[in-house]
């Protein structure tokens, strides 16, 4: 097909078909199959096969995972598999671990055409967030359990914030996203036991006394602060049990 012009866009496509051949072929391009003189540009794009051939039908040989041919650097696009040679990024996913969900920080570019919504670095296409090695990908994270968030952990790369948006520095491996948080229990149950009495009032004091603050279990009465107000509270709930 002839194209009226010098210059070829491709931004927020998507091949997600079959690349399957019995015989072998050669001289594949996943996007464009040859460039020779015209300006060819790559970004927001995603090269997702359902099947490609393998084993002694591969298809490899002078091909180009988007554009056969060209020199370019295709811009935050990614592959969940290369076809030939390697153009962008290896796509890696990040997950939300239990109690844990994961979206991108910020308004993305939505591609209706093919699904994906990119942005400054990755892109979400088929209820998956997609990033490759090194790029710096702002997350929104939410914690949904019942227990007192502690703060979040990546199984890889490197994970910084203490609130949204939180900071990874995406390694060459697909990420889970997980909460350390300390459990709710039993309401008044400041020493953990299981049971809400006279000792509670006691490790309650000697939170107090000793501005221990990493006790989450001593704000009784839930107003941020663990004061002599929570030994009120506290009182109140074993009276009252």
């Amino acid at each position: 097909v002839a194209i009226p012009s010098n210059t070829l866009n491709i931004t927020g496509c998507l091949f997600n078909g079959k690349v399957i051949t019995t015989n072998g072929t050669t001289h594949c391009g996943g996007f464009v199959g040859w460039h020779n003189s015209k300006t060819v540009t790559v970004s927001n794009s995603l090269y997702a096969p359902a099947a490609l051939a393998d084993g002694e039908n591969a298809i490899t040989n002078d091909c180009a995972t988007f554009v056969r041919g060209w020199s370019g650097t295709p811009a935050n696009s990614y592959y969940t598999e290369p076809l030939g040679t390697e153009q962008g990024k290896q796509a890696h996913s990040i997950t939300g671990g239990e109690d844990v969900t994961v979206a991108a920080s910020g308004d993305g570019t939505v591609y209706d055409v093919s699904g994906i919504t990119a942005y400054g670095a990755g892109m979400m296409y088929n209820n998956v967030f997609y990033a490759g090695e090194e790029d710096e990908v702002l997350l929104a994270l939410t914690y949904t359990g019942n227990g007192v968030l502690e703060g979040f952990t990546a199984s890889a790369g490197t994970l910084t914030g203490n609130s949204n948006p939180y900071t990874l520095i995406m390694p060459a491996e697909d990420v889970v996203i997980s909460a350390t948080a300390a459990t709710a229990g039993i309401h008044g149950d400041v020493n953990g036991d299981g049971e809400v009495d006279v000792r509670d009032i006691t490790a309650l004091i000697d939170v107090i006394m000793n501005s221990i603050a990493d006790n989450p279990r001593a704000d009784v009465n839930g107003d941020g602060d663990i004061d002599v107000r929570d030994i009120t509270a506290l009182i109140d709930i074993i009276m009252n049990n």
